[in-house]
């Protein structure tokens, strides 16, 4: 029982941290613009006048929604009131609770505090509930009650504490350089570029264009270097930044994930929601024989910033059947993957090639266009690789979906969990007998659908009449 009561006072500081972000961005964009224009800036006290009353504005903001926001628990429910003008009162009961995630940034982490988000069955995208700033011992008291713990349950956890899989460094750093969010961050660098390049002088900008030109290819190939490696490296940076002190574990029906260096994040995974499961193999991970192991959960918000679940950062091929024995025993199968047939060959080389159409009346005004054709070699490995790792298996309940992008994919789906199974077959697929085999779960924020395409028509044919019988 929790009596009526606010949230700490340093959660002042978030809120005055979320809101200054969003003001802060169209200022700065309209300093920019100003600038790019050609235009003059306001001169500096006004513009420190401004950024003074946007700070004050935002502080009494701030502090108005810590005071008028309360929150208790009784009777079974998690009871919330907030606002002084517009009143709103929520009440949750324990029962519709799925998960309570927790998450600590750098301030809370100083000072040993925790953020509570709650996820109900009708959340969406966001959660249903978020408490800023609690103690360990409250935010642990609320949690138990909101999951309707005793506790002997809570004791009986407290004896696995020690059987969840954790990750070693070693494993952490070949995860980090393996990771593949180079291109992430090479957008993230030109975005900031096109931002700052109108802030350099005419003269700098000439004078490095002018040297560039005059060292030729050589300079080019050298700054395309710099950037990509510089975009490894912040990749590499942050997934150890995000995934150090990685720990998975099962316990009274859900899987509890922790996780982060300066963000600490935890939170739990009812088994009930799990719809589907994906061993998925990089390109610079499958030679070394690793792979990484994501879930896809129904409903509620965000667990993840791309909405997937990491069961599992890094874990050799060999080791993932124990893995899911241990972990998510329901998911632990052997199967015997059907191929796909050998005229299907030739449509994946096609269709992976007809991307270099759109260069071919380039050539004419463009020959420098003709390069495309370097990537030949590349593209007809992919396809090949393409073709030769896509299958499908049915084994009892489960269903596996495998099939390549640039990544590796195994998708594992039980047959309850399947929302839809569609087969279809365009004109030239029914010439050849083949179909593209299509399969739905939800997920967060909406739904997934794994796709193996050019399936022998029989193999497709009995995934339906699978999935179509009652049992």
């Amino acid at each position: 029982m929790f009596e009526e009561r606010r949230q700490h006072p340093v959660t002042v500081l978030v809120y005055f941290a979320k809101q200054i972000k969003h003001m802060a961005i169209p200022f700065l964009v309209f300093l920019i613009s100003v600038a790019a224009d050609g235009g003059s800036l306001p001169p500096w006290y006004a513009i420190v006048s401004v950024l003074g009353a946007m700070v004050l504005l935002n502080v009494l903001i701030a502090c108005w929604r810590w005071f008028f926001f309360r929150y208790a628990f009784k009777d079974g429910a998690l009871h919330i009131k907030k606002g002084a003008v517009l009143r709103k009162q929520r009440h949750i009961k324990n029962e519709r609770v799925q998960t309570v995630n927790a998450k600590a940034g750098i301030l809370l982490r100083l000072l040993e505090l925790l953020s509570l988000s709650i996820e109900t069955a009708g959340g969406t995208e966001e959660p249903e509930v978020t408490i800023h700033a609690l103690t360990h011992e409250e935010a642990e008291g609320l949690e138990e009650a909101l999951r309707g713990e005793t506790r002997a349950v809570k004791d009986e956890e407290d004896k696995m504490e020690n059987k969840g899989k954790t990750i070693d460094f070693p494993r952490l750093l070949i995860a980090a350089l393996t990771s593949g969010g180079v291109g992430a961050f090479l957008l993230l660098i030109f975005a900031v570029f096109a931002q700052v390049v109108f802030f350099i002088p005419d003269h700098i900008m000439e004078d490095v264009s002018a040297t560039v030109i005059g060292a030729g290819v050589l300079a080019f190939v050298g700054l395309g270097v710099m950037l990509l490696l510089t975009s490894w490296g912040l990749s590499v940076v942050r997934y150890i930044f995000r995934y150090a002190f990685f720990r998975v574990k099962r316990a009274n029906g859900e899987i509890r994930i922790e996780h982060g260096l300066l963000v600490k994040r935890r939170f739990n995974v009812k088994t009930h929601r799990i719809q589907a499961l994906s061993v998925v193999e990089g390109m610079l991970r499958q030679p070394f024989g690793f792979a990484t192991i994501e879930l896809e959960v129904a409903g509620g918000g965000k667990y993840e910033d791309s909405f997937k679940v990491v069961l599992y950062p890094l874990l050799a091929k060999n080791d993932i059947q124990t893995f899911l024995e241990d972990t998510l025993s329901e998911y632990a199968a052997t199967f015997d993957l059907r191929p796909l047939p050998r005229r299907a060959f030739r449509r994946y080389m096609i269709r992976l090639h007809l991307l270099y159409l759109p260069f071919l009346p380039l050539f004419v005004f463009f020959p420098l266009t003709m390069l495309a054709f370097l990537l030949v070699p590349f593209t007809t490995l992919l396809a090949y690789l393409r073709y030769r790792d896509a299958g499908v298996a049915v084994e009892g309940s489960l269903l596996v979906s495998r099939f390549r992008y640039l990544a590796k994919t195994t998708a594992l789906m039980h047959k309850d969990r399947v929302q839809t199974i569609r087969l279809q077959r365009n004109i030239l697929q029914r010439l050849r007998k083949l179909s593209t085999l299509q399969s739905t779960v939800l997920s967060a924020p909406s739904k997934t659908t794994f796709q193996v395409k050019d399936i022998a028509e029989e193999t497709g044919d009995s995934v339906y009449e699978w999935y179509s019988r009652h049992a």
